[in-house]
Formats: structure tokens, sequence, C-alpha cells
């Protein structure tokens, strides 16, 4: 297992250079959704309790392999107009995967890498990923025409993709708004919030989570 020893230490090596989380001036879009209370420690620069684990690194790796090749194909197709671009403000900052131009409207993408088994889940995404993608939408100095989710499985590269920008969504657009008020407020004010988690299954991925007073094993 030379390969193995070497590729879960070079990922660990990259994990701890980065793995004291200085203060972050700013709240992360992609973390859109989730535990405020995660979010403002984080934004803290509060030491993680619980680091990645080298296995999880493994996973988030395959997918930024996976994010290079779209980004690489959509160039060659002339359709690319923007690859990781970066949004902000005075709070926030986020990186969009895509911004393509097809049929003549402009679409903001996010790339989620799944398994197999996870990728049922595109047909109700999380909070998590629909509050990052319409973030994106109101942060974007130009029109979008529409929002895309694209799920791609690891194992053969099959893609779908779900339109957020459909039915009655300015209400959860409202939401999206009202939920990164209250967290910015309660930064501005130097109030901690309480912890909102979407599912118990995010507080076991938390990496903060024994320091949590309200997490409880799965």
């Amino acid at each position: 297992m030379i390969l193995q020893t070497i590729l879960d230490k070079y990922l660990q090596d990259c994990r701890d250079k980065v793995g004291v989380v200085t203060e972050d001036p700013k709240f992360r879009v992609s973390e859109a959704g989730r535990c405020h209370l995660m979010r403002y420690w984080k934004r803290m620069g509060v030491e993680p309790t619980n680091p990645i684990e080298v296995s999880s690194l493994r996973v988030f790796e395959v997918g930024t392999i996976i994010h290079r090749w779209i980004q690489e194909a959509l160039r060659e197709s002339g359709c690319l107009l923007a690859e990781e671009m970066v949004v902000e403000d005075e709070h926030r900052r986020g990186h969009i995967d895509a911004v393509v131009r097809w049929d003549g409207k402009t679409i903001i993408y996010d790339f989620k890498t799944v398994s197999p088994s996870r990728f049922s889940d595109a047909i109700s995404p999380s909070r998590n990923y629909r509050y990052q993608l319409y973030t994106y939408y109101l942060m974007y100095p130009g029109q979008v025409d529409d929002l895309v989710l694209a799920y791609i499985c690891k194992d053969d590269l099959l893609i779908a993709e779900v339109s957020l920008l459909q039915g009655d969504f300015q209400r959860e657009l409202d939401d999206v708004k009202r939920d990164w008020e209250g967290l910015i407020e309660g930064w501005i004010q130097g109030r901690e919030p309480f912890p909102n988690p979407d599912s118990p299954v995010e507080c076991y991925g938390c990496i903060y989570r024994t320091k949590c007073d309200t997490y409880t094993p799965l």
C-alpha cells in the first residue's frame, strides 16, 4: 500500500498546512444554509475539535479533479463565460464553479460530485446546496437566466441537472436573504448564534461537533 500511504500523507500534510483556522475575514458562500454557529466559529477562527478525516479529503480531491475536467470541457466548447468566479461583499465571499452562455441564456452552475447511492438526491437538493446557489444569484453582477445544480456521478460521470429558478423560487430567495441577514447581524453585534443545522447528518460531519453542546451522535 505504498501509493495509498504516500497519498494519504500528502493530503494530510495539505490539510495541516491550513488546518489551523485563522480568522477568516468573511463568511463562505459555500456554507450558506448551514449551521449559523459553525459558520460563526469559523469566521472567528476557532480551532476545530474534529478536523476533516483523510478519507473525506480523498473524496474532496476526486470532486476537485472532476470539476476541473468539466471546466476544461466547457472552455473547449466556447460556452464558458467564467470559472471559479469570485463574488464577494463586506461579509461574504464565494467562488462560482461556472457561468455558461447557452442558447442566449446566462446560466450559473454549481457542481456536486456524488456517489451512485447519492445520485437520487438530485430530486431534493439540501438546504445548503439551494442556499449556496441562490446566494450566487443574489451576488452575481449581471443578469442570470437560470441557476443549475449539477450532480455528477463519480463512477461514470452521468449528470443530473436541477434548475432552481422554477416555480415560486422568490419565496426561497427571501428565506436566503433572511438567513444571511440574521447571521451577519449577529456578527456585527458580537452575538454568538444558536446552532441550527439542517439535519443530524450535518452535525455528524461538523468540525466542531464535540465542542457543540447540542451535538448528539448518530
